[in-house]
């Protein structure tokens, strides 16, 4: 998904690492807290599927996904294991991919993180 107009980088995203946090004897606690530390925030283009991927991946890891397109040179190395936050709403990273057609751009899958 090339990007040919860098101004449609309009949206503002963070990346939060997030850990379990720890009972006073400093092991994980029985109930399941998390604690979310943001690292850092960039641009990213937010590319929404159209309804006819919408109907093709129903039943697969890529249902009611969003795809974020990012500069490849960022602040911090991106990790799976962080979360995207983008509008108010936390998002877990199902993958990672190159921009084939221009290398300076990074593809991110995103869907919301439920429960």
């Amino acid at each position: 998904m090339p990007i040919t107009n860098p101004g449609l980088m309009n949206t503002r995203i963070s990346f939060h690492e997030i850990t379990p946090e720890k009972d006073v004897f400093g092991k994980p606690s029985k109930v399941k807290k998390v604690s979310e530390k943001p690292i850092f925030s960039c641009m990213s283009a937010v590319m929404d599927q159209f309804h006819q991927t919408r109907l093709a991946t129903i039943g697969t890891i890529y249902e009611d996904t969003v795809t974020l397109i990012i500069r490849k040179k960022q602040k911090h190395p991106i990790d799976p294991t962080m979360r995207v936050k983008l509008d108010g709403d936390f998002y877990e990273i199902v993958k990672i991919n190159p921009e084939r057609q221009d290398p300076e751009y990074k593809t991110i899958i995103v869907k919301v993180v439920t429960g």
